[in-house]
């Protein structure tokens, strides 16, 4: 009661903001926003029509972000009508916007509601390839709530294709996470995921003891849809163990859930439970009631596995009641449709698109290496060029030093060059002077022995006139 008050209060209040709103942004906003909470109401002909006035006024302005978030919840109000036809048409339609807008989160979340409806008509290759495109695009953005989810997603895939050891890997890592962020309701859908691997696997007593895990946590937040499905999934359970009346309590209950709420996918997957139970019980009548229902449900929904169910029943009905004719066109349409679901071009398909989601992963994290390598690689580039600038200024440096100190040597050279010449001009001179002066006392003796009478010659003149 809680939950709903809270939910009447946002309508309202929404409702009272779009009276006084021009016709602009804001408009589509409130609009938009309260076509998802009427959604949460599964008051869903209130939906349409706000989001359908969302997106005419948002073509009207171009205003494509909120065009985006309309159609986005359009087509989830037509997913839980169970019209998957129009749902599908409008989420591609969000995505292309939101491509063009170059929207992240919200490109990854159009790819898991797409993959989401593949699921839901069967189409598991399709459902794959989107999941692990939105689940590699949240991975990046850190989005815990989407990754759990997307989990959840692609385990399921492998569940129906009893490809039971990487389901169970996928719901492992969802409850860790979930866990991990302490988010109840992903908890709760864990749970009851890993019990319904155990139930796959026979393990019976272990799918109980995980579904009322999950039963519990959906209780204590009141989730409406999540304790319909356990009472579902345990009555399901109780039916493998041959215990019919309780099974059927179980399964009426999550019927009676479903159908106040008004999920139509539920209630056809109750029905058809509901209508297996009876057929165990040898209650044609019954039985032919519910998968009846179930089929018609089915039909407009697109529901291959439900429709393959359906005619497997139905043809050993026929067989029961010996109008062996009935029986071969019904066992045919079986074959057909449970062909069409599981087939070996399925699996292959299933297969690339998870070998893809792998290689699409390693080749980011081998890019994210690259690219850690080439940051590095740029760091010592970095550091390579600062190096060589330093050595480079040095070398300029010391450079224009050396042109200094030669500038320098060759002005002291030159200088010095000078002061020789002069040096040795002033010796020149000295030299011619000193020349000269020898010249001259060398002529002046000259001049002088010419004039004096040599000494021998007195000599020999004193002796002449002195004899002894």
């Amino acid at each position: 009661m809680n939950f709903i008050f809270c939910q009447n209060r946002k309508i309202d209040s929404l409702k009272n903001l779009i009276k006084t709103d021009k016709e602009d942004t804001n408009k589509v906003t409130h609009l938009y926003k309260l076509g998802g909470e009427y959604l949460e109401t599964n008051s869903f002909p209130e939906g349409l029509d706000c989001l359908e006035q969302a997106i005419i006024i948002s073509k009207k302005l171009g205003y494509n972000f909120g065009l985006a978030q309309s159609y986005n919840n359009k087509g989830s109000v037509y997913m839980y009508q169970g019209n998957y036809f129009e749902s599908l048409k409008c989420h591609n339609e969000a995505l292309k916007l939101r491509i063009t807008l170059n929207d992240i989160n919200g490109i990854a979340s159009s790819y898991g509601n797409i993959a989401y409806i593949y699921v839901r008509q069967s189409n598991y290759p399709e459902a794959l390839k989107n999941y692990f495109f939105a689940l590699k695009i949240f991975e990046e953005l850190k989005d815990k709530i989407k990754i759990i989810k997307c989990y959840e997603g692609i385990g399921s895939i492998y569940r129906y294709q009893n490809n039971y050891t990487e389901a169970l890997k996928m719901f492992d890592l969802a409850l860790n996470k979930s866990k991990e962020i302490k988010n109840t309701k992903r908890t709760s859908t864990a749970y009851s995921n890993i019990a319904a691997i155990y139930r796959a696997q026979g393990n019976l007593g272990k799918a109980l003891e995980y579904y009322f895990f999950s039963l519990n946590l959906s209780k204590t937040e009141n989730e409406k849809a999540g304790i319909a499905d356990c009472y579902e999934q345990i009555g399901a359970v109780y039916e493998m163990q041959k215990n019919h009346t309780e099974a059927l309590k179980m399964m009426n209950e999550a019927l009676k859930i479903n159908e106040e709420i008004g999920a139509k996918l539920p209630i056809a997957h109750c029905c058809q439970n509901i209508g297996l139970v009876y057929a165990n019980q040898n209650n044609i009548e019954q039985s032919t009631l519910y998968f009846n229902k179930a089929l018609k449900l089915a039909e407009e929904m697109g529901l291959k596995i439900i429709k393959s169910n359906a005619y497997k029943v139905f043809a050993m009905f026929d067989s029961t009641r010996h109008d062996y004719k009935a029986a071969l066109e019904h066992y045919k349409l079986y074959i057909a449709y449970r062909d069409s679901v599981d087939n070996e071009e399925t699996q292959r398909k299933s297969l690339k698109a998870s070998m893809q989601y792998d290689f699409d992963k390693k080749s980011a994290a081998d890019s994210i290496k690259n690219s850690e390598a080439k940051k590095f690689e740029e760091i010592k580039h970095q550091q390579e060029i600062s190096r060589q600038k330093t050595l480079t200024y040095g070398g300029i440096a010391g450079f224009l030093i050396m042109i200094v100190v030669a500038a320098i040597s060759f002005i002291a050279f030159r200088n010095k060059k000078k002061a020789n010449i002069e040096i040795q001009h002033q010796k020149h001179l000295v030299e011619e002077k000193q020349k000269e002066i020898l010249d001259s006392i060398y002529y002046a003796r000259r001049i002088q022995r010419t004039l004096i009478t040599s000494e021998k010659y007195i000599e020999r003149k004193l002796t002449v006139l002195n004899p002894k």
